[in-house]
């Protein structure tokens, strides 16, 4: 799960909200919004986990931006929003 890797990568979840799940020909895509908080290199390590599952993910329409807590300057905290997508091949929508 999201958490499971953004806990083991060293970033904050801030928010984590599913999307509507739509069928695409032979794949379902199913969208997630997040906002993370970590270091670059936190952020970084959260994006090679995603990476190296087992299904296909891609990351869009992201941003990394700084932090607005009062010691982010001084932590170099930093925060990442973006959309990640997951697809399930659900096979041949035609009869």
């Amino acid at each position: 799960s999201i958490s499971t890797l953004a806990s083991a990568a060293g970033v904050n979840v801030m928010q984590q909200q599913q999307g509507k799940e739509t069928l695409k020909e032979i794949v379902e895509e199913k969208p997630m919004k997040v906002k993370l908080e970590g270091t670059f290199t936190e952020i970084v390590r959260f994006l090679d986990y995603l990476s190296r599952l087992e299904r296909i993910l891609r990351v869009r329409d992201f941003t990394i931006s700084r932090s607005n807590a009062p010691d982010a300057k001084k932590t170099n905290r930093l925060i990442f929003e973006g959309d990640i997508i997951s697809y399930r091949f659900v096979g041949d929508s035609k009869p």
